[in-house]
């Protein structure tokens, strides 16, 4: 039981962010910073890991493929007023 809600917010590029509300509990998570599907020099890879596993044997990747795995996320409880 308790109360539950869902908000969601997308900025110009496409990104989304939502809060989530359920009882005592909330989470929150945020889009990463680069899109999905794939840049189209990225394309050609079946995969989020499939790309993530070529780009790391590359040098000076390692920010593309950050791009690509980060995601910002939390959870936590919220406390009823004393």
């Amino acid at each position: 039981g308790g109360p539950s809600a869902v908000l969601r917010a997308a900025d110009d590029g496409g990104n989304d962010a939502f809060l989530l509300i359920v009882g005592n509990h909330f989470g929150y998570v945020e889009d990463r910073p680069t899109p999905q599907p794939f840049a189209a020099e990225h394309a050609g890879f079946p995969s989020l890991q499939a790309l993530v596993d070529d780009l790391v044997q590359r040098p000076g990747m390692r920010k593309t493929v950050e791009s690509y795995l980060s995601l910002q996320a939390c959870h936590g409880l919220i406390r009823p007023p004393p």
